[in-house]
């Protein structure tokens, strides 16, 4: 989930305020079930069972300010290298 601002400074220039939550409800990421259906002749009881977690990263947030310009700037493939060019 994201959440931003941007405020006005000049005509050309903007002020973005920018938050980011990841596992903002805190759920498991659960990982892969059990792929072994068969044990020998009979059915494995732990068939399709998921047992672990694929992560265990926790709640983070990410908070960011970034400085912007409506300024019109072009890029174009040049043979070997990117080149900008700026009015």
């Amino acid at each position: 989930m994201s959440v931003f601002k941007n405020t006005a400074l000049s005509e050309r220039l903007k002020l973005q305020f920018r938050a980011e939550f990841f596992n903002l409800l805190n759920r498991a990421n659960l990982g892969t079930p059990n792929a072994t259906v068969f044990s020998g002749t009979s059915v494995s009881a732990s068939a399709g069972l998921i047992t672990t977690l694929a992560t265990t990263r926790g709640r983070s947030i990410r908070i960011e300010t970034d400085f912007l310009t409506t300024r019109a700037e072009r890029y174009y493939r040049w043979p070997g290298a990117w080149v900008r060019e700026s009015p």
